[in-house]
């Protein structure tokens, strides 16, 4: 079994404790000296646009500030259409469409997405493979998706991370 980056999803080095056991953190030295100490001298911006996966990143009430190409591809919408809007309307949550919108409703409170990206931006604490379910409305009717998500907290930002998305 290979083991990969968690958010870059390049190839980790192995290293041993023993004959018998493999050990990995999950993060290559690149992602892990972004993220803990922000050292690379690239912008936020130019290290989720490298990464592989859909990541979508949110200020502390879940508004979107940034989206790789994988995101904007997920989602169907360019940069500047998602841009300053909360992460349920770049979604097409269905409860972002009622009164009060994204965050507001007493749907939000249950929302594994806004809870997980929320815990994280509380508490700094990084969430991996955390299952949700999103009621969607879109232009074929209602759906619900499911996603597997992961959240890091860098400086002002979550990164939100969405590492499997298909039919519920």
């Amino acid at each position: 079994m290979a083991n990969v980056c968690a958010w870059c999803h390049n190839p980790l080095l192995q290293t041993k404790k023993n004959d018998d056991e493999s050990v990995s953190h999950g993060m290559c030295k690149d992602c892990f000296s972004w993220i803990k100490r922000n050292d690379t001298g690239r912008a936020l911006g130019e290290f989720i646009d490298d990464l592989p996966v859909p990541v979508i990143m949110v200020n502390s009430d879940c508004t979107v500030d940034g989206a790789n190409a994988c995101a904007q591809a997920l989602t169907g919408k360019s940069y500047e259409s998602i841009h300053s809007k909360r992460a349920g309307e770049v979604m097409e949550c269905r409860n972002a469409r009622l009164p009060g919108g994204c965050g507001n409703t007493i749907h939000c409170r249950a929302c594994t997405i806004r809870n997980t990206v929320m815990g994280s931006w509380q508490d700094g604490e990084a969430r991996e493979m955390v299952p949700a379910y999103l009621d969607t409305i879109t232009c074929g009717g209602e759906k619900r998706i499911r996603y597997l998500i992961s959240t890091v907290r860098l400086g002002d930002k979550v990164l939100l991370r969405i590492d499997d998305a298909g039919d519920a």
